[in-house]
């Protein structure tokens, strides 16, 4: 949200030039992400702690600590928020912790819009960390790598970001620029509804894909869910088992001799 060159695509899609918007993708798929092992004089709180990003009461899993950006932007994209999600997900070559390494899921908007998130974290695959945007007309390629353009469905680039003239800047940078000038100039910046949305989204995709069930919007606004330990402090964590992610569904029934 703080890119000039995804700023001025937005603006593109938002002037017509893809068309009305009818889906979209959002991906954060890469290598194996770092992960720590327990040390014997570590208690189960402090491996948690140090181990965070591997445990699912701490980051959230994946989807929402990676592909959560990239499920962002199609957000402020699509100007709307799902209505039911249905995906799938699973641990196949994790290390530590208690969290999945690939996750697929289907968004399901009204007037029969679609969002598609990836994520994976598993050395050998392939890498695609990027987001695209869909319309009647044409479809918008997003990424950091430089390459953000539109295009129409027969290849014809409609429209493409001139990064020769305009250089992008660090939008990590940018985020706190925006952020000072916001207060000099009295010109108030909140994003926190939309963050929070976006939030919302990457969690509805987690659940879908934890329990392999669709899940509506209206079912996780209302959830109560909650994981982690009800007090936070050092020591054991008896509810923590150190490998075990969600299964989602039943094992069959052993067949018959």
């Amino acid at each position: 949200r703080h890119r000039r060159d995804y700023w001025e695509a937005y603006v593109q899609v938002k002037n017509g030039l893809i068309g009305d918007v009818v889906s979209s993708s959002a991906h954060w798929d890469q290598g194996a992400w770092w992960n720590k092992r327990k040390r014997p004089e570590w208690s189960d709180m402090e491996y948690c702690i140090r181990n965070w990003f591997n445990i699912k009461w701490l980051s959230g899993d994946h989807l929402l600590d990676q592909a959560i950006h990239n499920i962002d932007v199609v957000t402020w994209f699509m100007e709307d928020r799902p209505i039911r999600a249905v995906g799938f997900g699973g641990r196949a070559q994790r290390l530590t912790g208690d969290i999945y390494d690939f996750f697929s899921v289907d968004y399901y908007y009204n007037n029969n819009k679609r969002m598609l998130a990836t994520a994976r974290q598993i050395d050998g695959c392939d890498g695609n960390v990027s987001e695209q945007v869909y319309g009647t007309k044409g479809m918008a390629s997003l990424n950091d790598r430089g390459e953000i353009k539109i295009v129409d469905y027969n290849g014809n680039i409609l429209w493409e970001y001139d990064y020769q003239n305009k250089p992008v800047k660090n939008p990590y940078d940018q985020e706190h620029v925006h952020f000072v000038e916001s207060i000099r100039l009295d010109k108030k910046i909140n994003q926190a509804e939309a963050l929070a949305y976006s939030t919302q989204v990457a969690i509805l995709g987690r659940e879908a894909a934890y329990t392999g069930k669709p899940i509506s919007w209206d079912e996780i606004m209302a959830s109560t869910l909650r994981y982690g330990p009800e007090k936070y402090e050092m020591g054991a964590l008896p509810d923590y088992k150190e490998g075990e992610a969600p299964k989602p569904g039943k094992a069959p029934d052993a067949p018959v001799m």
